[in-house]
């Protein structure tokens, strides 16, 4: 079957669009800095979380997350820049989206508290037009994100015709840390050309997917030692539970003692880089969804 050119090129375009792009919100953090109050901001935080929850439910393409879900991290800061003028209405609002561990996007707005408007309708056209030009971007970089994708998985489809463009396609999603390109990325493992899997276990250690370390550790299974030192050196730079989990089995069972030792270390600084985490969250977290059982 034959197809018009025009429809082929739109069909290696769209390769790989995900089907669901909807942005699902797991954490909310507030952070209300002492200045902003001084400067006449009056909002609580509860009040804050209730405007930010609001705001972000009339926005089609984000959800919240469900109960153990994992979602993107939204954290919102209300603070006073400095200002030499001297007048105190002058409190900004920043919006900080992380969809993964280096994956970020950001939003601001002004607070222009000196209006008699009420004060939480002022806040929520600030966070409502902060929001919208972080996700402008978000979207500018899903589009480009589908295209790459799309690159890479032609070059599998057509057996490795394609590989510079694959390769510099695997170069733009690390540097892009496009989590939505992970599975196609994981795909590349099982390539027969090693320069191309190299390439994507330095994307996947970018990228820093925890659901990838599956298809790492099965990529490195039987493989020569310097080839499981490999992964666990992206296993490491991923982290998570699940690479900590593998990383252990490695430095306890495994007979090769160099093995053994890398795999040691990295679980270590992986288990103390959680440990760091949970008392994080536990201090900042502003909302979060209730876990099962709870």
């Amino acid at each position: 079957m034959r197809f018009p050119k025009i429809l082929l090129i739109l069909i290696l375009l769209t390769a790989g669009c995900p089907r669901d792009s909807r942005l699902a919100v797991s954490r909310i953090l507030i952070d209300l800095y002492p200045q902003a109050k001084e400067a006449g901001f009056s909002l609580t935080r509860e009040e804050i979380l209730d405007v930010v929850r609001k705001e972000l439910s009339a926005f089609s393409d984000v959800v919240f997350a469900e109960a153990d879900e994992v979602g993107a991290t939204l954290r919102v800061r209300i603070f006073a820049p400095d200002n030499p003028s001297g007048d105190s209405q002058k409190i900004a609002l920043s919006i900080k989206l992380s969809t993964g561990k280096t994956k970020h996007y950001f939003g601001s707005a002004p607070l222009d508290f000196s209006s008699k408007q009420d004060k939480t309708k002022i806040f929520a056209q600030a966070f409502a037009q902060g929001f919208q030009h972080l996700s402008n971007e978000r979207r500018g970089v899903q589009q480009s994100t589908r295209i790459l994708i799309g690159q890479i998985e032609n070059y599998m489809r057509f057996r490795g015709v394609g590989k510079n463009q694959a390769m510099r396609a695997l170069q733009s999603l690390g540097d892009l840390r496009a989590i939505a390109a992970s599975g196609a990325i994981q795909a590349l493992l099982k390539s027969p050309d090693e320069e191309v899997v190299r390439k994507a276990l330095w994307t996947l250690s970018q990228i820093k997917d925890p659901e990838s370390i599956d298809a790492i550790s099965a990529y490195a299974e039987r493989k020569p030692t310097v080839i499981r030192l490999s992964a666990i050196a992206v296993a490491r730079s991923i982290g998570g539970h699940k690479a900590a989990a593998w990383l252990f089995t490695l430095s306890t069972g495994h007979p090769d003692a160099d093995v053994r030792e890398a795999a040691a270390n990295a679980f270590q600084s992986i288990e103390s880089q959680l440990t760091k985490r949970a008392e994080g969250d536990a201090k900042e977290a502003s909302w979060e969804p209730k876990r099962k059982g709870t």
